[in-house]
């Protein structure tokens, strides 16, 4: 029964946040046809934000992964980078459009048909990047594990280190609480990858992308060049992928030293003067065993690290993508 509840729940909320887009993209489009100044302003923010909702409303349907409280989330997070940019677009070429003659009709269901088509361009490049990226992990992902253990080599010394030194401490339970504490950071990374995730998507489709248009846009005026569409999706898509590749490096960097931290912290809570009796009384480890279970260990440290890297690599491409090439075609 909680299977089929929650089937009703991305089938008809994918559906509710679409009619939502609708509704908005509608409102939107007769403002804006109506009316000029700041009220032409709210259509157009009322324009933009419903394409959103009915491109994520067609990615999570699909996907099978909605639900109402990312929507609303997703909600607050893009609303206010939505009007930064409408209000320096505004500043930068002046008053909206005013477009009585046009049919309100057409212009609703043109807007209405780009947002689906965006949305499934979208996920079928994410479907086809999820196959590649699966592929090309499988062929080199010992490549990637000896990169990731280069860039961070003191990070990895310093968990050699900790490990070897609850081995000493604690022979009994030291295999027990590595992995604990290797799961629970693993698990508390992956929440805050969640949270931290649909504002890097925000800041980087709304701020980022702005910010490309703006520097291209002035300097045009400056240099009185001419960009051209696919140079500017060019432009777009190196960009935002230089910050997705970025965000990996810090997003390592942060999962091994918390990784660190925790394996530290056990240690200092194994060495307290009240520890229990046969932990005092327990046969020391093996020095071949603990050298065997550092090695496992770190492959293991290793792999993850390289499987999660990818994956948000994957991520950042897409997101690239479809704030780049595809968002240029449809436009």
């Amino acid at each position: 029964m909680a299977v089929d509840d929650r089937a009703l729940t991305w089938k008809w909320g994918a559906v509710g946040a679409a009619v939502l887009g609708v509704i908005q993209i509608s409102a939107g489009v007769i403002l804006q046809v109506r009316f000029t100044g700041s009220i032409s302003a709210v259509g157009i923010l009322l324009t933009r934000l419903g394409s959103y909702d009915i491109v994520s409303a067609v990615r999570t349907g699909l996907a099978k992964t909605f639900s109402w409280s990312e929507y609303l989330i997703e909600k607050l997070v893009s609303t206010p980078f939505t009007v930064v940019s409408i209000g320096v677009e505004h500043w930068l070429y002046g008053g909206a459009e005013h477009t009585w003659r046009r049919s309100i009709w057409r212009m609703v269901a043109r807007k209405v048909g780009m947002g689906l088509t965006r949305g499934v361009a979208t996920v079928c490049f994410g479907k086809a990047l999820k196959i590649a990226k699966d592929v090309i992990l499988e062929k080199h992902l010992e490549r990637l594990e000896a990169a990731i253990e280069g860039l961070f080599e003191r990070i990895f010394v310093d968990l050699q280190k900790h490990v070897e030194m609850l081995f000493r401490l604690n022979p009994a339970d030291a295999e027990r609480l590595i992995w604990e504490a290797f799961a629970d950071v693993l698990s508390r990374a992956d929440e805050d990858d969640k949270i931290l995730d649909r504002i890097r998507s925000a800041a980087v489709e709304f701020l980022s992308t702005l910010l490309v248009e703006l520097g291209l846009e002035f300097l045009s005026r400056s240099e009185g060049q001419d960009f051209s569409d696919r140079t500017l999706d060019s432009i777009k898509f190196t960009t935002l992928t230089a910050i997705s590749v970025a965000e990996c490096s810090v997003f390592v960097r942060n999962l091994l030293t918390s990784l660190d931290e925790a394996l530290k912290t056990i240690c200092q809570q194994n060495q307290a003067a009240d520890r229990h009796i046969c932990q005092l009384l327990a046969p020391p480890a093996d020095k071949e065993d603990v050298e065997e279970f550092v090695a496992r260990f770190k492959r293991r440290v290793k792999a993850s690290v390289a499987r999660k890297v990818s994956e948000r690599v994957r991520r950042g491409l897409l997101q690239a993508t479809a704030q780049s090439f595809i968002l240029g075609i449809l436009m």
